[in-house]
């Protein structure tokens, strides 16, 4: 199984790679279904056991990758 650095890592490319094919400036409805908002990714978390969660806003000029840990 992938350490949790080595997931984040890869993770963070897919959003990366999303984000330079969509680019920025569109309505948030169009990145919606690439986001979970924090609350329902902590109740994720805790109904999953797992300890690590990321949480992705294409909203800003570049994309931005948040970490929760619980």
């Amino acid at each position: 199984m992938l350490k949790e650095k080595e997931l984040c890592y890869r993770i963070t490319g897919c959003v990366y790679e999303v984000y330079r094919h969509l680019g920025a400036g569109f309505l948030e409805s169009v990145y919606q279904k690439a986001l979970i908002q924090e609350p329902q990714l902590i109740n994720y978390l805790k109904a999953t056991g797992k300890e690590l969660g990321l949480l992705v806003n294409f909203s800003f000029p570049k994309a931005v990758v948040k970490r929760v840990v619980l």
